[in-house]
């Protein structure tokens, strides 16, 4: 018997990943932050609840939400500005608080490849964070916090994301002097991300976090040149003084277990 699947944020990833986990045979609850987003989980057969993460615990149904979730994926988006680091990283410690009072059997959670820093080169799952942003540095202690938290967990850090309605060029578009030119994109796709968090789901809880983006990495100059004519919108500049490339993420442990990628990368 397949266990069942909480998906604490049924947003851009969460409520697609909830209907593909539906046609495979799981029982699936998700929640939302509004009564309409849970009717309209309701109608795609998710037994849906209304939550909010706050930085001093979960408010709404997270207790009829919670009841009997064996599997739990974690997909809110962090959103992280400056301002925002502290409460994030508090409402993470909360959220690891409740589930220790829970039998949960596994965790899996988001994140995200903004933890490294554009310093630091190349790096593979094994290599230690050193973040430069506030969101970075947010993300990092997100993820202390979860490793900490002895809970049995499969953290997933994934590119940027790319899908129906999300691409990454609709917000460069036109823009001028963007910096690193050449430096690799990291993205992935939905379809790709649904099928990470499903491989993730049925193995053993790693107890780390893994790297997640497509095996392409065009630069960005080249990249959304190429998408913003695919999409006839106008191309975004780069500074071409910019000669700085970057960091380069790979992905160790899904090239150990020969994941197949989407072909290319949606433009």
């Amino acid at each position: 018997m397949k266990p069942t699947v909480g998906i604490l944020g049924c947003g851009w990833l969460g409520k697609p990943l909830a209907q593909h986990l539906l046609t495979e045979g799981y029982r699936v609850k998700g929640s939302t932050t509004t009564p309409e987003k849970k009717e309209i989980l309701h109608a795609l057969g998710v037994e849906a609840y209304t939550v909010s993460l706050t930085p001093s615990g979960c408010e709404g149904e997270w207790a009829d939400f919670i009841a009997d979730v064996s599997h739990l994926v974690v997909a809110f988006p962090p959103k992280l500005r400056q301002s925002q680091e502290d409460s994030y990283v508090e409402k993470v410690a909360q959220l690891l608080r409740l589930l220790q009072k829970t039998p949960i059997k596994k965790l899996l959670w988001v994140g995200s490849t903004g933890v490294f820093g554009e310093h630091q080169g190349v790096v593979d799952d094994t290599t230690v964070p050193e973040p430069d942003t506030a969101s970075g540095k947010g993300l990092w202690a997100a993820e202390q916090a979860i490793h900490q938290a002895e809970l049995p967990y499969t953290g997933i850090r994934l590119g940027g994301l790319v899908g129906p309605d999300r691409h990454p060029v609709t917000y460069l578009s036109g823009r001028q002097n963007l910096e690193r030119p050449m430096a690799p994109v990291h993205l992935i796709a939905l379809s790709d991300c649904i099928g990470i968090l499903r491989l993730c789901l049925e193995q053993e809880a790693l107890q780390r976090f893994i790297n997640a983006v497509h095996p392409e990495r065009p630069t960005r100059a080249e990249f959304y040149t190429q998408a913003a004519h695919h999409r006839q919108i106008p191309p975004p500049h780069f500074d071409a003084h910019d000669t700085r490339v970057g960091k380069r993420i790979e992905c160790t442990w899904l090239a150990q277990q020969h994941y197949a990628f989407e072909p290319h990368l949606p433009l």
